[in-house]
């Protein structure tokens, strides 16, 4: 750090400098208080033996500083209670997103942002918490709230590092892929496109932003059934992350996975299949069993397979897709929902009817769980299911499902015109 820019730095840590400036001042009090105690015990043993040093003044003096210094860290605690405070609030709330407990880590986050708005607006810390709270309203599914919150974390980010900051960035695509859960396509679509005319990215010097800017609008076009749009984005994408050395990185993996998905929904399956072995070798080699990179080509797999009428496998992937997720995921999420509409699918193809009536039925509750009423991936979902029961003879609730999903689709058909 250069001495043109350590007085912003500090400015900017001032909240951890307060913080530790307390606490080694009140134990560098208690450590002289000690010393000075000892050294007193000392003198009034010798006392007792008839010896007079002359050093009972130095003593007092010591564990008076100490004294001083005990008062003087209380005092300080006491102006600068509110960083103290601000600091612990925040610690208890990230422990408590780390641990499942998301409404816990939510009241956290809101308490610790009484104080963060007493911060300046160019102070680090207020990007911190504001990202907290926009990740525990999202897996809380208080859309409205994340959604406020995630603007507001985007603006912090650009107000304490700069837009072209990877931070700032961070939060662009953090809020861009939480607009696609909740089927906000257009403020999705215009958020990602800004964010990449705002920087004037060059893929040279930025591959593994462009290609997750260009993956994410890739995934806007496919919601909206712009298909050949969305072949566009993802193709860009994936040759971006072709040329870059970090081939396992984890926007790299996603990339090039979705990618041969895409390949495959469009009947493209030799070159999906190709594409998938390759990036599967390179995955298990990098990345140990039980990962979510590992969870995440299975799924990809899957949905291979059954674009192959392989349903058999398609069903054995996304089964152990989903044991690795439930494992490292404390809470429902999108993922969870694509892998057991995945899973409900190859069941039905196998006339495993009672199976897949009930993987049909857990993935309409997680649905409601984590998506928007009117998100595309709901609608899919009572379509797939709807054809389902109407192999069964079930037509009753195979109309009731498909009503309701041509009333998402309704919803959403302004917006195809984007």
């Amino acid at each position: 750090m250069n001495l043109r820019n350590a007085v912003p730095y500090l400015r900017r840590r001032r909240g951890d400098i307060a913080a530790l400036t307390v606490v080694m001042t009140f134990l560098f009090g208690i450590v002289l208080m000690l010393v000075g105690l000892f050294l007193m015990i000392d003198l009034f043993e010798a006392s007792r033996w008839g010896d007079r040093p002359n050093s009972g003044g130095s003593i007092c003096f010591v564990a008076t500083f100490g004294e001083v210094l005990v008062l003087f860290s209380i005092l300080l605690y006491t102006y600068s209670r509110n960083s103290i405070t601000f600091i612990a609030k925040l610690g208890y709330g990230l422990l408590a997103y780390q641990n499942g407990r998301y409404v816990e880590a939510d009241c956290h986050a809101r308490e610790a942002w009484q104080y963060a708005e007493l911060l300046a607006p160019d102070d680090p810390f207020r990007g911190r918490i504001l990202e907290q709270l926009c990740r525990t309203c999202r897996l809380l599914g208080n859309h409205d709230d994340a959604e406020l919150f995630g603007l507001q974390w985007i603006s912090a980010e650009e107000r304490s590092w700069g837009k072209d900051n990877a931070l700032s960035t961070a939060a662009v695509l953090e809020v861009a892929a939480m607009y696609l859960d909740i089927a906000r396509y257009p403020q999705a679509k215009s958020l990602l496109q800004e964010k990449i005319m705002t920087l004037d990215l060059d893929p040279e010097q930025n591959p593994q932003v462009v290609a997750s800017c260009q993956r994410l609008l890739a995934r806007v076009w496919s919601e909206l059934d712009h298909e050949d749009e969305a072949d566009a984005c993802a193709t860009r994408a994936f040759e971006i992350v072709q040329k870059h050395p970090e081939r396992t990185s984890n926007i790299a993996l996603q990339t090039i996975l979705d990618f041969a998905v895409g390949r495959a929904t469009l009947g493209k399956l030799d070159e999906a299949e190709a594409i998938m072995r390759a990036e599967h070798e390179l995955i298990r080699q990098k990345f140990a069993p039980r990962t979510w990179q590992i969870a995440y080509c299975m799924s990809c797999f899957a949905r291979l397979r059954y674009c192959q009428e392989r349903y058999a496998e398609a069903e054995k992937l996304n089964r152990e897709a989903l044991a690795i997720v439930n494992d490292i995921y404390k809470s429902n999420g999108p993922w969870q929902c694509t892998l057991w509409h995945g899973l409900a699918n190859s069941l039905a193809m196998q006339e495993k009817s009672a199976e897949a009536d009930a993987c049909y039925g857990m993935a309409l509750i997680m649905c409601d769980e984590v998506y928007a009423p009117k998100h595309p991936g709901i609608a899919r979902l009572l379509e797939d299911y709807a054809g389902f029961l109407e192999r069964l003879g079930r037509m009753e609730e195979a109309q009731k499902h498909r009503h309701h999903a041509q009333q998402i689709r309704d919803f959403h058909s302004p917006f195809r015109l984007l």
